[in-house]
């Protein structure tokens, strides 16, 4: 299938949804901090990417614009409760 890349703070939470997605036949790759998630996108080239909005308030959002202009792959922002929000982030 392909490759899913997930940015998040705790990998626990996301499990019950990134076993989903290799049952199915995906790959499916962790990355805890938004410096990894940018390395990875260039190194494995991801399906998709699934951020946890609780590592893009902190500097996330910038490597959301970042990962914009390094690839066409979908964006997926997760979220509880999203932050407030500037709307300049929100351009991201």
């Amino acid at each position: 299938m392909g490759t899913v890349l997930f940015a998040v703070t705790d990998a626990g939470r996301m499990r019950e949804l990134t076993e989903g997605l290799t049952s199915d036949g995906h790959d499916v790759v962790m990355a805890v901090d938004c410096e990894r998630s940018l390395e990875a996108v260039v190194s494995l080239a991801p399906h998709a990417v699934v951020v946890d909005a609780s590592l893009a308030a902190k500097d996330g959002f910038e490597a959301c614009r970042t990962f914009r202009d390094m690839s066409v792959a979908p964006l997926i922002v997760l979220a509880d409760e999203l932050p407030e929000l500037s709307p300049t982030i929100l351009e991201a």
